[in-house]
């Protein structure tokens, strides 16, 4: 049976990521998909419970590879090229969410902690969704681009060293579980970056390796984040959610807006698109999450509010990008 399920994992994970692909959309969408329709529906309890731990211990693993290749998709030259301008763009466009998300949610009746943990998560973009429309339109090696990549390398590690003190303030214990999880992810995170500078992506055993990877282990961290995803929160707080990709979204474009006196070399509208871009959200944003649900930082509606906020922004980028592109053809490089 323990073979039958892993079998059924990765082969209905695939089916769906190639599903996604199908539709132009990135495999993190066919991921989550996948993770929710095992993990929080009837087939949790035909294929899931019997082996819940070994899933789960390979969920921790998938997590960890996970972090490794989002360092791996980013590039450090990009961020050095338009270091000043990410770096401005990193400040607004991750602290303005985060401020957000810690009043609103309080306001509502959220603790400090959970109000302040996903405004952690909103404060990260992606970069490995972000690259792929990127580079689908030709676009990554333009000064947005570099802009766009360079600001989400900073947000990333930001918010992961961010989320580090926020568990040690919750749990009062340097030794909590998430705390050294999460320290070994952001070591692999940084690996990651140093072997695409050092080594590079384009070897083709790499991609190889990487393409195996994402198909055979990558999917039980989100099969086993789909066994947190409840339907039940989401009947009883609804109204959660809207909330959560709001701020998500305005929050993203506004902190965007707002650092216009420190990069005046762009424009409105391109600081408006930059804004749109960086509310694309990812694999980090969902594993930090995770491992909030998992410490009982954060209630099972923030969860789901979180992982739906990740799909919403994913569709979103994408259709504005093009229109903004089709609109002003030269809006990625003046």
């Amino acid at each position: 049976m323990l073979v039958l399920t892993i079998i059924t994992c990765i082969g209905f994970s695939y089916v769906m990521m190639r599903l996604a692909h199908k539709i132009h959309l990135p495999k993190v969408i066919g991921l989550l998909g996948a993770g929710i329709i095992l993990g929080a529906t009837p087939l949790k309890d035909l294929f899931l419970i019997p082996h819940l731990e070994t899933i789960n211990h390979l969920g921790d693993f998938g997590f960890l590879t996970l972090m490794f290749l989002a360092g791996f998709e980013v590039s450090w030259c990009l961020l050095f090229k338009e270091r000043k301008d990410a770096f401005a763009l990193a400040i607004t466009a991750s602290i303005t969410p985060l401020i957000l998300s810690t009043i609103v949610l309080k306001l509502v009746g959220f603790s400090w902690i959970a109000a302040i943990a996903v405004g952690i998560c909103l404060a990260i973009t992606a970069e490995a969704t972000k690259a792929t429309v990127l580079l689908e339109m030709k676009k990554l090696q333009t000064k947005l681009g570099a802009i766009l990549m360079g600001s989400g390398i900073v947000e990333e590690v930001f918010g992961l060293i961010l989320f580090m003190v926020l568990i040690y303030f919750a749990t009062g214990n340097v030794m909590a579980s998430g705390l050294g999880h999460l320290g070994i992810a952001m070591l692999l995170f940084a690996a990651g970056i140093l072997a695409h500078n050092f080594i590079g992506r384009d070897k083709h055993f790499l991609k190889a390796i990487e393409k195996w990877i994402l198909i055979l282990l990558i999917p039980f961290f989100f099969i086993s984040m789909g066994t947190n995803f409840s339907f039940d929160a989401i009947s009883e707080q609804w109204w959660v959610i809207p909330i959560v990709i709001f701020i998500g979204l305005f929050g993203k474009i506004t902190g965007s807006l707002l650092s216009k006196p420190l990069v005046n070399d762009l424009s409105w509208k391109q600081l408006y698109l930059v804004g749109w871009g960086m509310s694309s959200r990812g694999t980090v944003e969902v594993a930090i999450a995770f491992i909030a649900l998992e410490l009982a930082l954060i209630p099972p509606i923030l969860y789901v509010s979180i992982v739906l906020n990740v799909v919403v922004s994913v569709l979103i980028f994408p259709i504005m990008m093009r229109r903004m592109v089709k609109q002003d053809a030269k809006i990625m490089d003046r």
